[in-house]
């Protein structure tokens, strides 16, 4: 080495250091941001609102809801079999109130009777269900897909596994990913 670029041995004891840190922030990182431990809230700030309308609502199909007026968005991605994924996630806009809300859609064959989502030990009722338990379920599924763990979707006492190919997890994920940015629950 030339006299120039010599180093002495502070500079060498912080390079290493320096190292040391980037390596064990790149070792123990989260695979997925976790969801932050406050009460839910529906409301979004604008510039939640800004950074969803200008950039992320490209990838949903948006659609207005004749009775109250809010805007539904819907996953461009989504597979289209309802075998394969009979059930999917919309993102409800109430723009009066700056509201996002969540809500679990069912294929057309299992509208009628009783259905329910089972994950772990926990089961959610999505037939009579309201916003603040759809918002339960998202964060369960969202959890659940990050690890790996299988979601049973139950309709009338029959069980199918829901989001257990790579397309229909990835697409979940994405828009359960919105949905939690928009109401602040990861960053």
């Amino acid at each position: 080495m030339s006299e120039k670029f010599k180093l002495n041995q502070l500079q060498k004891w912080f390079l290493l250091w320096f190292g040391g840190m980037v390596a064990f922030c790149f070792f123990t990182y989260p695979d997925y941001a976790p969801i932050k431990e406050t009460t839910y809230s529906a409301h979004i700030i604008a510039d939640r609102r800004i950074y969803f309308m200008n950039l992320r609502r490209y990838y949903y199909e948006t659609s207005t809801d004749s009775a109250s007026q809010f805007n539904l968005y819907t996953l461009k991605k989504w597979p289209n079999d309802a075998e394969l994924c009979p059930m999917k996630f919309v993102l409800v806009d109430n723009w009066l109130q700056d509201e996002m809300y969540i809500m679990p859609s069912l294929s057309e064959n299992l509208v009628d009777g009783k259905t329910s989502v089972t994950i772990a030990k926990d089961t959610f009722d999505i037939t009579n269900s309201n916003v603040t338990e759809w918002y339960t379920l998202a964060e369960a599924c969202y959890m659940a897909i990050n690890q790996q763990q299988p979601i049973i979707l139950v309709h009338q006492s029959q069980e199918m596994q829901i989001f257990k190919d790579e397309e229909s997890r990835k697409a979940a994920l994405t828009v359960l990913e919105d949905y939690l940015k928009l109401i602040r629950k990861i960053s």
